[in-house]
């Protein structure tokens, strides 16, 4: 029996991530307003220095001030009508199998936790792995996410996971799409790069890594 991290933004969901559908549906519900954009753009100028590229995955600021209840409303709403749609088949007929063989499906994502919950339970996951933001008194603020499965803060994740839960990183199969993700795919027992970025690959063909199309 193995353990499966899933990727979800380009993996399991082919042409969106989870945080521009959610972006898509908080402005069709008039709830982000010039708050939210300044507050973006101010988290970008203010951290580029420390996150450089990475900084669109780090900012989270377009929630600044929302009620975490009412954007919750929205994302659940969201992944039950919207984001199904966008489901990898292949990827879907793939996670059968895992089921049919007992393997023990975690969702690992930088998506929001909030988004997350509810993919995992349309999937039948086990568990899952998700962004948490930061919020205060019932509203996100402008910072940082609390915990970001993002990068090597991945492996960390899925490490601690395997640890907590009897494991091995030997015994994981990774799925993902994104050189955001080599380090897990590096450290899995075995890697499957699904719809992968160019580069990445290339890499999956120098060494022999499944890949998903």
């Amino acid at each position: 029996m193995a353990i499966v991290f899933l990727d979800i933004d380009g993996t399991l969901l082919r042409g969106t991530s989870c945080e521009l559908q959610l972006f898509k549906a908080l402005i069709e519900k008039g709830v982000v307003g010039p708050r939210q954009l300044l507050g973006y753009a101010a988290f970008t100028l203010r951290h580029w220095a420390k996150y450089g590229d990475d900084i669109f995955k780090k900012n989270k600021a377009y929630l600044d001030g929302l009620r975490t209840d009412e954007v919750e409303i929205i994302a659940a709403r969201l992944a039950k009508e919207v984001l199904p749609g966008f489901f990898n088949p292949r990827v879907l007929e793939r996670l059968e199998g895992h089921k049919k063989a007992g393997d023990k499906l975690i969702l690992l994502t930088g998506s929001p936790d909030f988004v997350i919950s509810h993919i995992a339970t349309r999937l039948g996951a086990d568990d899952f792995i998700a962004a948490r933001l930061a919020a205060r008194n019932g509203r996100f603020t402008a910072g940082a996410p609390v915990v970001h499965p993002f990068g090597r803060e991945k492996v960390k994740l899925a490490d601690k996971y395997c640890l907590d839960h009897a494991y091995k990183m030997s015994q994981a199969i990774a799925y993902a799409d994104s050189m955001d993700d080599l380090p897990l795919l590096e450290k899995a027992g075995k890697a499957v790069a699904v719809t992968p970025e160019k580069k990445l690959e290339t890499i999956a063909r120098i060494r022999k890594w499944e890949i998903i199309n």
